[in-house]
């Protein structure tokens, strides 16, 4: 599929550089808009890449209908065919690995070129002037430039004549003319094959030196010795096709440009021309048609299958390769190919081929003009290979995988002695399955160990639990429960289990307590009647237990500061009357002086 997906992607790139050469070659060579068209020669390799990868997607919507999808979960599947690969010669492979040989020549030649470059460079004498730098050589070269180095040979030429050539030069140096002539080095490397594109690149260079030769002619106002120099240099020694030559062979053309008088800026018109073929372009081969269900599908209307591995007309690229990912754990290689679909996005004709290495492979390919029927695909017990549709009357609802996909899911089951079936963890028999209300079933889960087939159903009731009803330590039933005030609920503890919940429920009016409970509240034992004071929204935990057949009530309660308070008031009022004792028993004694002293006196 990758590889398909390439070579489409491969053609379209090439049609695309085919529109834009073409509209160049018609409308805009002989125009003297000689900066506008090395832009749409750029621009028209820019698309040509950038075009194909832009898809939108169009959506047809569609009545419903049943589907089959598969799952993860594997069970037996019978009657498998494995179709045996025919062994030959791999043609597609032979022709990629050769188009990519030629690239790999093609990339060599261009290093050797670059080698020799720098080789020059380094032998000449450099001169830098601002940006350019200057390498004088004695070689018979022709004066060249690539990217900020300018590389000429005086000898051959007079003062004037080098002055217009080195002008000429920066005039490829100061545009970055380098990056055009490399990028159409590239394009001819990769694509290599499609004759426009050497083409396209001819036309670009071609359109380089025009834009070199225009400007020179309007700076040195000398056109016609201009137009002499080029004859001198009609003979070309040893040029480097990655620089900006002085010498191209198109020397009559150029000369023909120097004396063709400006385009009418009417003209610009002709840019326009490539539009419409390119919305053309996108229009029939950038838009995906894809099949939308009108609504939502009806539990009835969908089944889905634990099968294995099914691939249908309606598969995509990416479910494709999940598939081949998901076998490849498994050590297997299952690949798809030659996938062709129509209008709808429908597949008319596929190629799968899997292998384990380990004698099993098989090929299926389908061709036709018609939508592809589901093609089954198994590894369950190692019986790999592909496989008719599943008999639909051999698998039951799973309720679990329904609710979870919210449709019908249906599982395969056994129906031979091999096979065990549990409800609410009771062995029954296939009958008792069979008549087990459906909408009753919480869970079902279907299992394979050591080839017996594992069937384990919880239903509704399974899952509630029974609960004990106590009030007042008294075992009561729920109506009676019910029937309670909630006005006369002092406490209410619930603890659960793993099979029972308890409900426990004490009253205001604490009667039912036996008389030698002990009651502790924060840790301070309290009579029934301290207890039957203790509001309902105080309490924060209650524990009941019984040790040595006396039953003990632990209460934590939020009256702990009420408590505390309480102490402190009463050690207050204690202090208060003990420094009023102290106070009277002062003012006695000092009266007793007095009249002590009183007497001494007399």
């Amino acid at each position: 599929i990758i590889m398909e997906t390439l070579f489409h992607y491969f053609l379209k790139v090439n049609g695309l550089l085919i529109v834009f050469y073409l509209s160049y070659y018609f409308f805009l060579r002989k125009e003297t808009f000689f900066q506008s068209n090395r832009w749409f020669l750029l621009l028209g390799i820019i698309s040509s890449i950038i075009l194909p990868l832009i898809t939108f997607t169009e959506i047809i919507w569609v009545n419903p209908e049943p589907i089959i999808n598969e799952t993860n979960t594997f069970f037996p599947i019978n009657n498998i065919t494995t179709e045996a690969v025919n062994e030959h010669f791999d043609w597609s492979l032979f022709l990629i690995y050769s188009y990519i040989l030629v690239s790999f020549v093609f990339l060599i030649k261009l290093g050797f070129e670059l080698y020799s470059f720098f080789k020059i460079v380094k032998n000449g004498n450099q001169i830098k002037e601002k940006n350019v730098v200057l390498v004088e050589t004695n070689e018979l070269q022709n004066p060249f430039s690539f990217f900020n180095y300018l590389v000429f040979n005086k000898s051959n030429f007079t003062e004037e004549e080098l002055a217009m050539i080195l002008i000429h030069e920066r005039i490829h140096i100061e545009q970055k003319h380098s990056i055009d002539v490399l990028i159409s080095k590239l394009l001819c490397l990769i694509l290599w094959i499609n004759p426009i594109t050497w083409l396209y690149r001819k036309a670009i260079l071609e359109n380089l030196e025009f834009i070199a030769d225009n400007q020179t002619s309007i700076i040195t106002n000398k056109t016609y010795q201009y137009q002499k120099t080029l004859l001198k240099v009609v003979i070309c020694n040893n040029q480097l096709s990655i620089t900006n030559q002085f010498y191209q062979s198109l020397i009559k053309k150029r000369i023909v440009m120097l004396n063709t008088n400006q385009s009418q800026k009417g003209n610009v018109w002709k840019y326009a021309v490539v539009l419409p073929l390119l919305v053309g372009f996108m229009l029939l081969f950038q838009i995906e048609t894809v099949a939308q269900v009108k609504e939502s599908l009806q539990k009835s209307e969908t089944v889905v299958i634990a099968v294995g591995f099914v691939t249908d007309k309606n598969a995509t690229d990416a479910e494709m390769k999940s598939d081949s990912e998901e076998l490849k754990k498994q050590g297997i290689v299952y690949t798809f190919s030659k996938v062709k679909r129509n209008k709808k996005g429908e597949i008319i004709a596929i190629k799968i081929e899997f292998n384990d290495n380990k004698g099993n492979k098989g090929v299926k390919e389908v061709k036709g003009s018609e939508p592809i029927e589901p093609i089954y695909f198994s590894t369950e017990n190692n019986n790999i290979g592909f496989t008719n549709a599943p008999d639909l009357s051999d698998y039951v609802i799973d309720e679990k995988l329904s609710k979870e996909v919210g449709t019908e899911v249906k599982v395969k089951m056994s129906k031979t002695d091999n096979t065990e079936i549990y409800i609410d963890n009771k062995k029954v028999t296939q009958k008792e399955l069979d008549n087990l209300d459906p909408e009753n079933i919480e869970r079902m889960d279907v299992n394979k160990v050591d080839n017996k087939s594992i069937i384990k159903v919880i239903t509704h009731n399974a899952t509630i639990n029974k609960t004990i009803y106590i009030i007042n330590e008294e075992k009561v039933s729920k109506k009676e429960l019910d029937n309670l005030n909630p006005e006369d609920i002092k406490s209410v503890d619930v603890s659960k289990g793993d099979n029972e919940n308890t409900i426990k429920v004490i009253t205001k009016n604490s009667v039912g307590i036996p008389n030698d409970t002990e009651i502790f509240i924060n840790g301070k034992k309290v009579s029934k009647k301290e207890l039957d004071e203790l509001e309902q929204s105080e309490i924060q935990m209650m524990n009941i237990k019984e040790v040595n057949s006396k039953k003990i009530i632990e209460i934590q309660a939020s009256r702990k500061e009420k408590y505390e308070r309480e102490d402190m008031e009463r050690m207050k009022a204690e202090l208060a009357k003990a420094k009023a004792e102290i106070q009277r028993t002062q003012a006695e004694l000092e009266k007793a002086k007095t009249d002590l002293k009183k007497k001494s006196n007399k």
